[in-house]
């Protein structure tokens, strides 16, 4: 008779047989997506003009899901601060300090969102931008989305017009290369660490926020050209205005 333990499949390997298994299948939508193709023109420069002064227990009070939808363009000093205030280097000490605590301090988690800019800088057509949070840029990473991407991507669909839809990508290759099996669990604890300062953040700028869990990975990871393995999308949110 088999034990437990002879089922289980090699130690090192378990987190990416959990990944795989667990995500939502590319059944639940409807059509078939082709990779974008990245876009290689020069980065745009936040700058970080004003701290937030909104109390905290003030924005946690405020902190809601809330799904009123806009697709309307945001400015990019609107957009500086959101982005720099939920996720920056904090100081230019030794070792750098983010605002989003990373196990080992390895920051295995990448953003990238979708937006559509304002005609302060036409020469940027909506799409999914990347951004950097050690040079505080942000680059155009692919083509705009069509919308039969974001119907296949999303089963909310509504949510396909939001002002801004992140996607925050993991890279399990550097927490599991330290912890292990245990680095899998690191990595997703990390990104709701940066998830909720988006949403506190967003309150505090008088935008709304909702958190998707419904989207199917598979699909994401195409439009962002990652293999769904070592990389992947592990969480999305919707921000509007």
């Amino acid at each position: 008779m088999l034990t437990w333990e002879q089922l289980l499949l090699d130690k090192d390997d378990l987190w990416k047989t959990f990944h795989l298994n667990s995500r939502i299948p590319s059944w639940c939508s409807e059509k078939k997506i082709n990779k974008e193709i990245l876009i290689n023109i020069p980065p745009i420069h936040l700058s970080f003009e004003e701290k937030i002064d909104t109390p905290l227990g003030e924005v946690l009070m405020k902190r809601e899901s809330s799904r009123k939808i806009s697709k309307a363009s945001i400015n990019l000093k609107l957009l500086s601060r959101l982005l720099i205030n939920s996720y920056c280097i904090r100081d230019n000490k030794e070792h750098p300090v983010r605002t989003a605590p990373s196990a080992g301090a390895l920051f295995p988690i990448e953003i990238y969102f979708h937006c559509n800019l304002t005609k302060e800088y036409p020469e940027f057509l909506p799409g999914i931008y990347y951004y950097c949070p050690d040079s505080l840029t942000i680059t155009r990473y692919t083509n705009n989305m069509s919308q039969p991407i974001m119907d296949r991507i999303l089963l909310q669909k509504e949510l396909a017009n939001s002002t801004l839809l992140f996607f925050l990508v993991a890279n399990f290759s550097k927490p599991t290369a330290k912890y292990g099996e245990r680095g899998y669990r690191f990595t997703l604890l990390e990104a709701g660490h940066i998830a909720q300062n988006f949403n506190l953040v967003a309150t505090a700028l008088g935008m709304s926020c909702v958190n998707i869990g419904g989207y199917s990975e598979e699909d994401a990871n195409h439009l962002l050209n990652i293999d769904g393995l070592i990389s992947s999308v592990v969480y999305m949110f919707s921000i509007n205005f």
